[in-house]
């Protein structure tokens, strides 16, 4: 994936966001698309269950390759 380096990931809310400004912001490639669906519901079931500093662009990201992974 490609990342930004100046971005402050880990103060990023995601949940907030359309997939369109997540691609946009986050620079992420078209072959992760299809899975940005299941990383948000992690994403909200991890807030849901630890609380909203826990909706972070690093995390999602983390999310979005696992999923992308168990699909390759």
């Amino acid at each position: 994936m490609t990342l930004q380096h100046n971005f402050d990931w880990a103060h990023y809310s995601v949940l907030d966001k359309t997939n369109e400004q997540l691609i946009k912001d986050l620079g992420i490639q078209e072959k992760f698309h299809p899975f940005m669906y299941a990383a948000k519901i992690r994403i909200q079931k991890l807030v849901d269950t630890m609380g909203p500093h826990q909706d972070a662009a690093d995390r999602f990201l983390d999310y979005l390759e696992d999923e992308y992974d168990g699909e390759a």
